[in-house]
């Protein structure tokens, strides 16, 4: 047996946690390696899923990452992370209808759920209604102390948000479509 079909039989559980390993050494190439290979099997899980998909986003491989979020999101419907991160991928994508449509089911979450905050505030950045959206995002970064790096994605939306609403007030034309490039710049940490 070659080491390729070793790994290729191993169980979902150990593929996941190799995955997480090889990122904690900072080797995200043998990550994703894993994941690909948990992902694609007849008996992939929703984390695995989620977790390839949002290596796929750092690599700028966006149509990927939202295949993979969107499989997480039909394996396991309650995975608020992966559900969210999917709107927020398919909205910096440029695709404001269909993500308030991805992330509407998070608005029947618990008033204490973070993700609920979130996807509201994306709906509403959606509209353009710039107010409306800081102050979900902003409930939702009060929400949510388990993951502070999504409260540090969010704090970069949120400053774009002011950016764009300082630069309404010097060009008022200058918004009018300008929603998707700020999210992306926020998404992908890229400045405008």
């Amino acid at each position: 047996m070659t080491s390729t079909t070793m790994v290729d039989s191993l169980p979902q559980d150990v593929l996941f946690e190799m995955a997480v390993k090889s990122l904690r050494r900072g080797e995200s190439a043998a990550a994703v390696a894993s994941l690909e290979i948990a992902a694609s099997r007849s008996d992939a899980s929703s984390r695995a899923c989620y977790l390839l998909g949002a290596q796929y986003a750092q690599m700028g491989r966006f149509e990927d990452a939202a295949h993979q979020f969107e499989r997480a999101v039909s394996l396991n419907p309650a995975l608020s992370v992966a559900r969210f991160q999917h709107g927020l991928l398919v909205l910096t994508m440029g695709d404001g209808p269909e993500s308030a449509k991805i992330l509407s089911p998070l608005l029947e979450l618990d008033e204490t759920d973070p993700f609920a905050h979130f996807a509201a505030g994306l709906i509403h950045l959606v509209h353009n209604e710039f107010a409306n959206a800081l102050a979900c995002l902003e409930r939702g970064i009060t929400l949510n102390a388990s993951n502070p790096p999504l409260n540090a994605d969010m704090r970069k939306l949120m400053e774009r948000i002011h950016a764009t609403i300082a630069a309404a007030a010097v060009d008022q034309g200058a918004t009018r479509d300008g929603t998707p490039h700020v999210l992306l710049s926020a998404y992908t940490g890229n400045g405008p």
